[in-house]
């Protein structure tokens, strides 16, 4: 549910000449509140924050992979990798995501140290075709 149409935003800095961003507002529905119980946990003081569910491997279908790349993911020219930013869960979380990769995709993966947190690598070699049929796949549907 978005509240605008979607707008490009040009980023500067951060080593980068020109970068782009498309972004738009969206809004909370009631419908969604189940994911968020699957996703947030609130600790002893009240805080919200993230967890990976012990059955994520139910859920990660190479749609949810798509939209989490596009959502989450970069890619680097520097390395070939790509990366599906982790940031804010914690280590036995990733654990659990990259054994999901593994397990629903035959995707093999290794950490990345984003200061201060950590991300998934995926070296693109082993896995581009992989990720032209995932979105291929996101567009059929």
């Amino acid at each position: 549910w978005t509240g605008m149409p979607p707008r490009i935003r040009i980023i500067k800095g951060g080593g980068a000449l020109h970068r782009q961003s498309i972004w738009f507002k969206t809004y909370s529905h009631p419908c969604l509140t189940f994911y968020k119980h699957i996703f947030y946990k609130k600790n002893d003081q009240g805080k919200q924050y993230k967890i990976v569910p012990k059955l994520i491997h139910r859920w990660l279908t190479p749609r949810v992979l798509a939209y989490w790349y596009m959502d989450d993911g970069s890619f680097s020219e520097r390395d070939n990798n790509y990366y599906l930013h982790t940031q804010g869960f914690d280590l036995k979380g990733i654990e659990r995501l990259k054994k999901a990769l593994y397990q629903n995709f035959s995707i093999q993966s290794s950490f990345s140290l984003f200061l201060p947190q950590l991300s998934i690598t995926i070296s693109l070699y082993k896995h581009i075709v992989f990720f032209i049929a995932s979105m291929y796949n996101l567009f059929l549907f």
